[in-house]
């Protein structure tokens, strides 16, 4: 008798313990489910933000077309007297206007040319974007007042202090009608208009006081930021979307909007 009771314990603790074995495996069935959509959500999540983490990545001086070299003398020019002349200055025209050799200044001349193309394609593409989004959501609004630019054409031929003028020249070139229509700008300033110069073709910043000190930029407007001298940096071609030639004159009308004009 206590051999048959010895022996009914044993069977059913052996059923308790497959029966808690088989409980242990569905609740591990269910886990390694949740598992899995855990992981799989985490690879969707990996595999949207994959252009993030590769930009994220990429070294800077990569993003500038730049070898490893370049960047190093590019952060070490800019620790220098560079550095303090112009703090802001983009690596490309740093190391161009530093060049030691033509060669040297011809290459980072042409990854200029290339960066400034496709930076101005992509602001180009965007403003499209931007005024298309204009016309679907707000067709009837009307953005720019023709009567309005048209008076300001008309009065910046009278010496008007309305709207800070841009005034784009070359340096190299001899431009009778940029020196005539500089003169005309200048007497415009002396009214208390405001003119920011910007000069294609201008090597480094030494170029530009010299072209300054020759046309008799008023130093003490240049001081005041009333007149400003720039480097062109591809602006005359986003401005006029690559039609402008100089010698190439725009009103600021609004923000980022530019209205070309004429100087008599």
């Amino acid at each position: 008798m206590n051999k048959g009771l010895t022996t009914g314990m044993f069977i059913s603790l052996c059923l308790i313990s497959l029966s808690g074995r088989g409980s242990e495996l569905h609740r591990g069935s269910e886990l390694k489910s949740q598992a899995q959509k855990i992981v799989a959500h985490q690879y969707r999540s990996d595999k949207s933000s994959d252009y993030q983490l590769s930009q994220l990545n990429t070294k800077p001086y990569e993003v500038w077309g730049l070898t490893k070299k370049d960047w190093a003398i590019y952060q070490t020019l800019m620790q220098g007297s560079r550095g303090i002349l112009s703090p802001h200055l983009d690596p490309i025209t740093a190391l161009g206007v530093e060049a030691s050799g033509e060669v040297e200044r011809q290459r980072y001349a042409e990854l200029h040319v290339k960066f400034e193309k496709q930076r101005v394609e992509k602001e180009l593409a965007f403003q499209r974007s931007v005024d298309a989004a204009w016309d679907r959501l707000y067709p009837k609004a009307q953005l720019i007042d023709m009567e309005k630019i048209k008076n300001i054409q008309n009065r910046s031929s009278v010496n008007s202090t309305a709207g800070r003028l841009l005034f784009f020249t070359s340096i190299k070139s001899r431009c009778i009608k940029c020196e005539q229509a500089l003169n005309v700008l200048l007497e415009q300033t002396k009214q208390g208009r405001d003119l920011d110069i910007f000069l294609l073709d201008a090597k480094n910043d030494n170029a530009i006081r010299s072209w300054a000190k020759t046309h008799q930029i008023p130093r003490e407007k240049v001081i005041a930021r009333s007149i400003t001298l720039n480097h062109d940096q591809g602006r005359l071609a986003m401005i006029s979307q690559f039609t402008g030639q100089v010698p190439y004159v725009a009103v600021k009308v609004g923000h980022n909007r530019y209205q070309e004009i004429d100087v008599h």
